[in-house]
């Protein structure tokens, strides 16, 4: 299950059985870090005792500013969860969806086809899970201030 925000109809497939892996597809960005933790907190709410459901990892949908990925990984780091990948910001997506298609469709052969695969790779051969741990506003913005100074 992919998840981006937390919304009425969110955790039902988490409670009904129809998730085993959660992914959350993230950015760097605070309000994106923020939200992270919330869907981590609904996930760690809606499993049950000796449920196998769980989150699975982050994916850094990446806005592309300057220590973007180490945000990420610290944040990642201090929720106990794993990035399964950084995704760069590609001119690639808006041509391909341009004319309808993937950039996979589109762009066989390019470096950001290339991380869809190895991505979708990953997520068909992970199998382990993490029960997170929640922060609070405190420590993103910690985090977040520790990075961005590095790249001052």
């Amino acid at each position: 299950m992919l998840g981006d925000t937390v919304c009425g109809g969110f955790s039902q497939p988490i409670r009904v059985g129809y998730a085993e892996q959660i992914y959350v597809i993230m950015s760097g960005e605070p309000l994106a870090l923020y939200q992270t933790n919330n869907i981590a907190a609904a996930v760690n709410n809606n499993v049950k005792p000796g449920g196998k459901v769980g989150l699975a990892g982050l994916i850094n949908n990446m806005r592309g500013f300057d220590g973007e990925k180490e945000v990420v990984e610290k944040f990642a780091e201090a929720l106990g969860v794993p990035v399964i990948e950084h995704i760069p910001r590609s001119d690639l997506i808006q041509r391909a969806e341009f004319d309808g298609k993937t950039v996979i469709e589109a762009f066989p052969d390019s470096n950001q086809a290339s991380i869809y695969k190895k991505l979708a790779e990953k997520i068909l051969t992970q199998s382990d899970t993490y029960a997170p741990r929640i922060l609070g506003m405190k420590e993103i913005k910690e985090i977040m201030r520790l990075c961005m100074a590095k790249t001052a």
